[in-house]
């Protein structure tokens, strides 16, 4: 209750009129005000984004909490003896008092813009900011959180997507990935061509591999994914007959795709094509053969030459020997002539064989 009194004299008697008012409906609201104020303070103060409320008419900074002080390196004290403008770079400042000039009602303002701390590094901070009445006078009350790293961030996302966009676009590899159903989720143009030039589909995301995969090669391919649903890169060589009746090879590598629970999520594919590869083995192959071949040819003909060249010999030495003893034996002279001829004419046509051989 509060009561209001005041000195009177009624009747030659000094008296005190006054009056009593229930007071107790205010003093509610008093109380609940203050202690509204104090949550406020305290929600405000203890925030751990940083908020700050700004003057609209003077752009003076009027309450600040520490964790906007500690992104911006100032101190609080410091930061309440400056206004908005010292935070901005002046490039961009205009367009920034602009936004302050405007009546934001009770709907909520978000934009992003770019803050000087005081070292000087310039950072982006994403503001949500409304506009309120704070103590009679119109405030903006902000808040700024610093976005620098996630912009960064999904920039190097952006580039790296791009990139991986251009390394798919003019790789020789054909690239497919597929969910845990083999339903087709992406594909790079060389996956295309391969697809319409062995399989003749043009393929299209949500398709399913079983619809399309040759059935006489399905079993022993599904007994590959099995393998790489289990975790494991599965890599084999595999050929496909072309339409001039020549084959294609392709080395096939199929690998699980998982996030970061090493939970798998699907399958990439990659098929590239090894056929000049494989044409440079077959070749190798083939000349080894063609090779080996000739060494036995020789050695057969080395073996028969030296057969037939051995009996002259025999025959030579021999009569070499009778002559050596008897050197006026003609007979045995014939003979050694005979012998030397029939050597000579061995050497000739040894030599023709080697020439054949040869060519």
């Amino acid at each position: 209750m509060k009561f209001y009194g005041s000195r009177a004299v009624i009747g030659n008697e000094p008296t005190i009129i006054g009056s009593m008012i229930d007071i107790t409906e205010r003093k509610k609201a008093e109380e609940e005000l203050r202690l509204s104020e104090q949550k406020y303070k305290l929600l405000f103060d203890s925030n751990p984004l940083p908020l700050w409320m700004i003057d609209k008419e003077n752009l003076s900074i009027i309450a600040v909490n520490e964790a906007a002080a500690t992104l911006y390196g100032y101190t609080k004290d410091e930061l309440l003896q400056m206004d908005v403008k010292a935070l901005q770079v002046e490039a961009d400042r205009e367009l920034q008092l602009e936004g302050y000039r405007e009546v934001l009602n009770s709907s909520t303002d978000e934009r992003t813009v770019r803050h000087i701390r005081k070292d000087g590094k310039i950072m982006y901070v994403h503001i949500i900011a409304n506009d309120i009445i704070f103590h009679g006078r119109p405030v903006r009350l902000s808040l700024t959180n610093d976005i620098t790293e996630k912009l960064k961030a999904e920039e190097s996302l952006q580039k790296s997507e791009a990139n991986l966009q251009t390394i798919l676009k003019t790789t020789d590899t054909a690239y497919a990935l597929f969910d845990l159903d083999l339903k087709v989720l992406a594909f790079n143009q060389k996956a295309i061509e391969f697809v319409q030039e062995q399989y003749h589909h043009l393929p299209q995301k949500g398709d399913r591999l079983a619809d399309f995969f040759p059935a006489e090669r399905l079993p022993r391919f599904l007994n590959f994914i099995k393998e790489v649903l289990k975790g494991n890169i599965i890599n084999y060589e595999v050929d496909y007959p072309k339409a001039n009746d020549t084959i294609c090879w392709y080395d096939v590598k199929l690998s699980p795709i998982t996030n970061d629970n090493n939970e798998i999520l699907g399958m990439l594919m990659a098929l590239y094509d090894i056929t000049e590869r494989k044409t440079a083995e077959q070749n190798l192959k083939n000349a080894y053969e063609r090779i080996q071949s000739h060494i036995n040819s020789i050695k057969q003909m080395a073996w028969k030459q030296s057969h037939l060249v051995r009996s002259p010999l025999a025959n030579l030495k021999a009569l070499a020997g009778i002559l050596g003893v008897h050197p006026e034996d003609k007979e045995a002279l014939e003979h050694f002539q005979t012998e030397l001829n029939r050597l000579d004419d061995i050497i000739h046509e040894m030599a023709k064989e080697a020439s054949a051989h040869g060519d």
